[in-house]
């Protein structure tokens, strides 16, 4: 049973993990609404279908800022000062250089499933990585409302910081989860909360990834099996790779490369 356990937790820690690519931000347009894709696809119900806020005109983009400031510092403190640098540099940007009166092609970097009838996909932004520079389309971002743009943001921020920790994913899927649920008061349950945690740290290559490897370790040791165990040395060498792909930190990962033959230990 405790070897089923493991390698089920084993499996669902693996699944997900794929390369890196990709570099924008992308809306739907439905006649004059216009959304974020992030939100677009994270409130529909055969999604995540999460209850994100209630846009309010009132409001501005900085205000917007700030309270996603506040979701992610509670449920992923590790990564806080991270985002919130990245949207300052993003911000520091003149106004001519951010914004173009210019139409993005469509990046292959999303998995786009859901869109409505009459509808449809716009990039509405990119980074350019030959001069590190963030492109977004002027007119598309004026018809964004204040959370929409802040929503943006984030997603430039945390998508950027994804391929400068060389972990980024091949597609935006992952990062846009996350900013819907960044954008959302929903209650969250301690797995959904230990999902984000491990989700964004592993995008942002931050040092929980490395704690998870060191329990996977110490679980896999407390189990009655053999070093030589067929089993034992399978479980141990996914664990070994996962440590080495996604452990960016240098004196952590040498319990990984100490780990690549145990039944020889």
């Amino acid at each position: 049973m405790k070897l089923l356990l493991l390698t089920l937790f084993l499996t669902a820690s693996f699944s997900g993990f794929t390369k890196e690519g990709g570099n924008g931000g992308g809306v739907i347009i439905c006649g004059k609404k216009i959304e974020l894709y992030d939100f677009y696809e994270g409130r529909d119900p055969r999604g995540h279908n999460i209850k994100l806020w209630k846009a309010d005109k009132r409001q501005s983009r900085d205000y917007y800022l700030a309270q996603a400031y506040k979701h992610i510092d509670r449920d992923i403190p590790e990564v806080t000062d991270k985002v919130v640098s990245m949207v300052q540099k993003i911000l520091a940007t003149s106004e001519q250089e951010l914004f173009g009166d210019i139409t993005i092609p469509v990046i292959n970097d999303a998995t786009i499933t859901v869109i409505g009838e009459g509808c449809r996909y716009q990039q509405a932004a990119n980074w350019d990585e030959r001069f590190g520079k963030l492109f977004i389309s002027k007119e598309i971002y004026k018809k964004l409302d204040s959370m929409n743009q802040a929503g943006l943001l984030i997603h430039e921020a945390i998508y950027k910081l994804s391929r400068e920790t060389k972990v980024a994913t091949e597609t935006s899927d992952l990062v846009r989860e996350v900013v819907a649920r960044v954008f959302s008061d929903e209650k969250l349950t301690e797995k959904d909360s230990e999902v984000i945690s491990s989700q964004a740290a592993r995008i942002l290559g931050s040092r929980p990834m490395c704690e998870t490897a060191k329990k996977q370790f110490a679980g896999l040791d407390a189990l009655s099996l053999k070093m030589d165990d067929p089993s034992y040395v399978n479980l141990n060498n996914k664990i070994v790779e996962f440590c080495l792909k996604w452990c960016l930190i240098p004196e952590a990962r040498s319990s990984c490369e100490k780990r690549t033959e145990p039944a020889q230990r």
